[in-house]
């Protein structure tokens, strides 16, 4: 891949990291991180080995933020389903 193309996608993904941390939604949350973890894998498969490291970083961080935040993202849907189906 292009030398810009991969350091385009470091930056998204750690611009990514940075606007999810901020959301109050934990399921937009999840989909915000999970873009995230699609943006950063392209550097560390493609990238050189600076991008590669910053790439995993970034990569990491997002997973164990997913982790942390998926409980709280599942009951908010299942909150947000039985409102809807009137239970």
């Amino acid at each position: 891949m292009n030398l810009k193309t991969i350091r385009a996608l470091v930056w998204s993904a750690f611009l990514l990291l940075i606007v999810g941390s901020m959301m109050q939604s934990p399921a937009g949350l999840v989909m915000v991180l999970g873009l995230a973890c699609v943006s950063a894998l392209f550097p560390v498969v493609f990238g050189s080995i600076k991008f590669r490291i910053a790439g995993l970083l970034v990569l990491l961080a997002a997973l164990l933020l997913i982790v942390d935040t998926y409980p709280r993202a599942r009951d908010e849907m299942n909150r947000y389903f039985d409102h809807a189906h009137g239970k």
